[in-house]
């Protein structure tokens, strides 16, 4: 019997078991289906006019004779396992689309923070996906171990220019290094950053931590990758003020061609 397989399909049971009578036994009566699947006359009906619909049962009606119902070929079915993948997408398509600003208004009203940790480069990527949606201007507490991994580097470089692309500017607060050149002034200012620095020995993070809209993410280098995302007023607010707390105290890097306060972005 098929009608299990044709449910998974996306056919009712009803319709499921009408169809696997017909390719089963062959052309019959609406009474001789019925009989046959274990269903009211009336329920048979109805989903023989469903299955019509689906180009799945044929109908011949002949003057002075009952009508008679014969099963179309199976490879219909392909055709309606497609139209149900392509409907699939769309609606995943539909929910990416207003998922954002859905959960952002569900935060709001129950005030519910919404957590989601990832691991490994893939949470790097989530991260950063979730900034170009929110296209929202970053502030950024720099880890001195953001650029540990070669791999690392590579999602960095490839998602900063897509924040370039999509004019998101960032502010960020970073260790001073010994022993490490200085920024390069063009780079900082093609992308889009302005860069203030506090001494290593005072600002030593081993996680780097990015403010964006009510997002906080904080993503952990040591030993393993870990990421973190919080979405919360209260919580983006807070560590707003820690920010901009941090901001007023610290220097601008020591740029080799100007000590201008420049709109620059991370390296």
């Amino acid at each position: 019997m098929y009608d299990q397989q044709l449910v998974f399909m996306g056919l009712t049971k009803r319709q499921a078991k009408i169809y696997d009578v017909l390719i089963r036994e062959g052309r019959k009566t609406a009474g001789d289906i019925a009989k046959a699947a274990t269903i009211s006359r009336p329920l048979v009906y109805q989903a023989l006019d469903e299955l019509a619909a689906l180009k799945l049962v044929g109908k011949e009606d002949k003057p002075g004779k009952v009508a008679t119902f014969s099963p179309q070929h199976p490879f219909v079915l392909k055709d309606i396992v497609a139209q149900k993948r392509d409907e699939a997408e769309k609606a995943h398509l539909a929910v990416d689309s207003i998922l954002g600003k859905m959960i952002s208004d569900f935060h709001l009203i129950s005030g519910q923070p919404g957590i989601h940790i990832y691991e490994g480069f893939d949470g790097i990527r989530e991260l950063y996906e979730n900034i170009l949606f929110e296209r929202k201007p970053i502030s950024l507490f720099r880890s001195y171990k953001d650029k540990s991994d070669p791999k690392t580097t590579a999602i960095l470089r490839e998602f900063i220019a897509l924040e370039v692309k999509y004019g998101i500017k960032t502010r960020a607060i970073t260790p001073t290094l010994k022993n490490k050149a200085g920024y390069s002034l063009d780079e900082d200012r093609n992308n889009l950053t302005e860069r203030r620095e506090i001494p290593f020995s005072k600002f030593k993070l081993p996680a780097q931590i990015v403010l964006f809209g009510n997002k906080v993410a904080l993503t952990s280098y040591q030993d393993e990758i870990i990421t973190t995302i919080i979405e919360n007023r209260a919580i983006g607010a807070s560590f707003s003020v820690i920010f901009e707390l941090l901001w007023e105290i610290a220097s601008l890097p020591p740029y080799p061609s100007s000590t201008a306060i420049l709109s620059v972005k991370q390296d």
